[in-house]
């Protein structure tokens, strides 16, 4: 990481986390719902106001069980919507032994995340691509015909 970081194209990102050791059972759901509970409370449970904007487990592709879900890689990323709530959830959860119930030496290994400027910027253009082409098929009406039509006399 620290040569990474030597690099110009590379930062630690303020609002994305990187989180390891994820037990292989865990889904998506359930990592949200713990970093949830960590940084609103719990009363997040009730309130529809969510702090992370992404919230994802690394998973590989090749490999799916029998319910079509991929198995995990044990790794995932957590993005916030400030940098206070992602530092607040980095104290919370970094080697913490309480978050879950079902194995109780798992601790999960928790640091911001070193961001790759260059992969960004190709993911902003998809997303801008793919938006451009949603509002031009949703908002364009059909063009006219240029076609005249001749009346027989």
């Amino acid at each position: 990481n620290t040569q990474k970081l030597k690099l110009l194209h590379y930062f630690v990102s303020p609002t994305r986390l990187s989180v390891h050791n994820i037990p292989i059972k865990c889904s998506d759901k359930q990592l949200r719902e713990i970093f949830e509970r960590v940084v609103a409370g719990p009363s997040s449970a009730t309130n529809k106001w969510s702090p992370i904007r992404e919230c994802r487990i690394m998973r590989d592709l090749t490999r799916v069980n029998s319910e079509g879900v991929a198995k995990s890689k044990g790794y995932g990323f957590v993005e916030f919507k400030s940098h206070d709530m992602a530092l607040k959830a980095l104290r919370a959860t970094n080697n913490n032994p309480d978050l879950f119930q079902s194995s109780p030496k798992t601790r999960l290994i928790v640091q911001f995340s070193i961001e790759d400027m260059r992969a960004l910027k190709k993911k902003r253009e998809r997303f801008e691509k793919a938006n451009a082409k949603k509002f031009n098929t949703n908002n364009t009406a059909k063009p006219k015909s240029k076609r005249k039509f001749v009346t027989k006399k």
